[in-house]
């Protein structure tokens, strides 16, 4: 059996139950994926398939998580591997792993290697390693987005079924949103962080990206265990669901795009989509939100990076990352009084954010408002950066859960990627994630070419709307296709070897959960297949029965059913 490109926890488990794969094909694969795509930087160290052996001559054959392998970002401690944190001068050699990773491994899985990341987890854009930039899973010029840069891509490139990276700023949301995975974030405290790197200790949490929900809700309670040796381990799963409320959003006129107009339609897409299908959200004020954002990099937390590294990166200013350097170093000249003024407004804001989701079950908003090249962010890497964390830098300051996940519009392909991520109150991450999984199923689309009633301004356009479809474009097919008037109300497509025209199609992407009830409401001679676009693109669209063109009308010189019907 030959490995599909993504592949689940629980794909893996059932195939080696079944025999029809051994975790040493896997690993064989994947060691080709990695040799495939070497030149984007993805990884700082993988272990070789002698190393893969050790590791599974030591894995539990009944673990829950035998035999699955996993990444792990390179501030994270994995025993006898050095760990860089994006700097070969600072490397050490951990005698414990951290102990997330030691739950990972006593349930049986096993790592790949340890990835790429924005040197001492500091950026959101995956440009800043000395190991070399991390590039962008599918774009050839886009960032991957930071931190936790290489772990992201690691599973939008299928070299593993999850991986851990951390999240302070929004490390474990940026790069889901521009590698099209998902990015869950815990409540701070929630994870024990012992043996990671710190960034902000007093903020810092693991992350992991994944693609499937059923993965996430195996993981959680292996990597949410207690850790009696980590002081900052405070926080704790609340099994309860939140209120049916209302979801809250912003305006999408109020956000600073920063000239990306096509993300603020793509969040307005979303959003009008979410509420065609019976999801309640109101636009809310969340000024209180981006005022704590701002406080981050701002105010005096950035003194707690210098607390951490500051030492050594004043020692090794030439081995550093002149960006981390001077973000890190402008750490000391903050003061005591400068931090006690910040918390005092945290405090405060708190108090907003209680207040706030008493009244609403969650906060969605886009988890980016733009993308970058990797050379403009050479050019702009503070302020480009800052952009990136407009919608997630707040997250750890207020202690909320957050899940980040993509949105499968079609128009995004052209894009590096886009997505929304899902806020809501300190230990509800079972809940968010259960949430953010149904945000991520009702904004799956399938894009649906239609030529005739089902067109704009016709009679079954209605149909398209009620079911949350979103335009997205006229296009024509390619010139080997014939329509015919089947009815005054219906036109049929069909595809002709010969004498061929190119007919006008409208492009719609319908939501995947809403395709079989669209389908099952077409009537014979109609019935589903592949159009082929003039733009090369293969989409799913109505064509008529062969038996049914014979004795109706050919109208595939007017070009399309709109020309057709202002003819008559």
């Amino acid at each position: 059996m030959k490995l599909p490109l993504h592949f689940s926890i629980e794909d893996l488990s059932s195939w080696y139950k079944k025999g029809v794969l051994t975790p040493i094909d896997v690993f064989k694969e994947i060691e080709e994926r990695i040799k495939l795509h070497r030149d984007k930087n993805i990884w700082i160290q993988t272990f070789d398939l002698d190393k893969i052996k050790q590791w599974l001559g030591k894995a539990n054959p009944k673990g829950l998580l035998y035999g699955i392998p996993f990444a792990i970002k390179d501030n994270i401690d994995l025993k006898g591997v050095t760990t860089t944190a994006g700097c070969e001068s600072f490397g050490y050699l951990p005698k414990k792993s951290a102990f997330v990773v030691e739950q990972l491994l006593q349930a049986g899985a096993i790592p790949v290697g340890k990835t790429n990341l924005d040197q001492f987890a500091t950026g959101l854009v995956g440009t800043r390693s000395p190991y070399g930039s991390c590039h962008h899973s599918t774009h050839p010029k886009a960032i991957s987005g930071g931190s936790s840069s290489g772990s992201a891509v690691a599973v939008a490139l299928g070299m593993c079924a999850f991986s851990l990276g951390t999240d302070t700023a929004g490390s474990g949301r940026v790069p889901a949103a521009l590698n099209k995975c998902c990015g869950y974030k815990p409540t701070p405290g929630l994870l024990s962080i012992r043996g990671v790197v710190p960034a902000c200790l007093s903020l810092d949490t693991i992350s992991i990206f994944y693609r499937n929900q059923n993965d996430i809700e195996t993981l959680l309670p292996i990597v949410a265990k207690k850790d009696q040796d980590d002081a900052f381990q405070i926080a704790e799963l609340l099994n309860r669901s939140l209120p049916s409320k209302a979801y809250a959003t912003i305006n999408v006129d109020s956000v600073p795009w920063q000239g990306q107009g096509k993300f603020k339609q793509y969040f307005s897409n979303a959003i009008s989509s979410l509420r065609t299908q019976g999801f309640s959200i109101q636009e809310e004020d969340c000024e209180c939100f981006f005022e704590v954002a701002r406080l981050l990099y701002e105010g005096p937390w950035v003194a707690e990076r210098y607390a951490a590294v500051g030492k050594f990166i004043d020692a090794h200013l030439q081995e550093v990352d002149p960006t981390v350097g001077k973000i890190i170093s402008a750490g000391k000249d903050l003061k005591a009084v400068d931090a006690f003024k910040a918390m005092y407004q945290l405090t405060e804001k708190k108090k907003l954010a209680k207040t706030f989701f008493e009244k609403y079950r969650g906060l969605i908003l886009p988890t980016i408002g733009g993308w970058f090249t990797r050379d403009e962010v050479s050019n702009d890497p503070i302020a480009l950066n800052s952009y990136l964390g407009t919608f997630t830098n707040f997250a750890n300051l207020l202690g909320l859960s957050a899940c980040a996940i993509p949105v499968n519009l079609s128009t995004i392909k052209q894009d590096p990627g886009f997505g929304l991520t899902l806020f809501q109150p300190s230990g509800t991450d079972v809940e968010t994630i259960a949430s953010a999984h149904e945000l991520k199923e009702a904004l799956n689309f399938i894009p649906i070419a239609v030529c005739g009633a089902h067109l704009k301004g016709q009679p079954l356009n209605h149909q398209l709307l009620s079911l949350g479809a979103i335009f997205r474009k006229v296009t024509r097919t390619v010139p080997e296709y014939a329509l015919v008037a089947l009815s005054n109300l219906k036109p049929g497509l069909y595809r002709k070897e010969f004498d061929g025209a190119a007919i006008e199609v409208e492009v719609w992407d319908l939501p995947k959960e809403k395709f079989g009830l669209f389908v099952n409401a077409i009537e014979p001679p109609l019935g589903v297949g592949k159009i082929e676009l003039c733009d090369g693109e293969l989409v799913t669209g109505f064509l008529v029965e062969p038996y049914a063109v014979s004795e109706v009308k050919d109208i595939s010189r007017h070009g399309g059913w709109r020309e057709y019907k202002n003819s008559l």
